[in-house]
């Protein structure tokens, strides 16, 4: 390839792999109070061609479970919140027995 058209390409790659970038983070941000939540990460790598750099890729998104095997942040915060509850004094019962 030229080299403007190459230079080009590279610079869209990296467009490409901020785009995907900035999705994954907006999507872990939206669902993180979410219970059962579990973040996404983005893996980039270098792209070559013809042993030169040819900009960036998208080299693998993983889910990066918290310390507690599956469930994220948001299941830590779902688990915080009921401990708070049990622990702020009388309850009522609903119902179906169910406390309030």
């Amino acid at each position: 390839m030229s080299g403007l058209t190459s230079v080009l390409l590279s610079g869209l790659s990296g467009l490409r792999a901020a785009q995907t970038g900035i999705g994954v983070a907006s999507q872990n941000i939206a669902n993180a109070n979410t219970p059962g939540f579990v973040r996404t990460e983005l893996t980039l790598a270098p792209r070559t061609q013809l042993g030169e750099g040819a900009g960036v890729e998208v080299a693998g998104m993983r889910r990066a479970a918290a310390d507690l095997g599956h469930g994220g942040s948001g299941a830590l915060r779902a688990v915080h919140r009921s401990l708070q509850r049990v622990r702020a004094g009388p309850h009522e019962r609903r119902e179906r027995g169910e406390l309030l």
